[in-house]
C-alpha cells in the first residue's frame, strides 16, 4: 500500500496585528490618564489664581478709595503700589 501524507499550513496574519492594535491602545489610555491628571491640577491653579486676582483686585479698590477719600500721598502711593 503506498504511503500518503497530507501536509496542512496555517497562516496567522491577525495576531501580529491584534497584538499592535493592543499596545496603540494601552499607550492612548496612558496618555488620556496623564492628561486628565493634568486638568486636574490645572484647575486647581486656575482656582488658586483667581482667588489670589479678587484678593488683589479688592486691595487696589480699597486703597483707591482710601485715597479719593483723603487725598493723601501715602494712600495715593498705597493705591500705586496695590494696583
Amino acid at each position: 500500500m503506498p504511503e500518503t501524507s497530507i501536509v496542512v499550513k496555517i497562516e496567522d496574519r491577525y495576531s501580529t496585528v491584534l497584538k499592535s492594535m493592543s499596545e496603540v491602545t494601552k499607550a492612548f489610555d496612558k496618555n488620556a490618564e496623564h492628561l486628565e491628571r493634568t486638568l486636574h491640577d490645572l484647575s486647581g491653579e486656575k482656582s488658586i489664581l483667581q482667588a489670589e486676582t479678587n484678593r488683589a483686585r479688592k486691595a487696589m479698590l480699597d486703597a483707591q478709595k482710601q485715597f479719593a477719600a483723603t487725598g493723601d500721598e501715602a494712600d495715593a502711593l498705597r493705591a500705586s503700589l496695590a494696583g
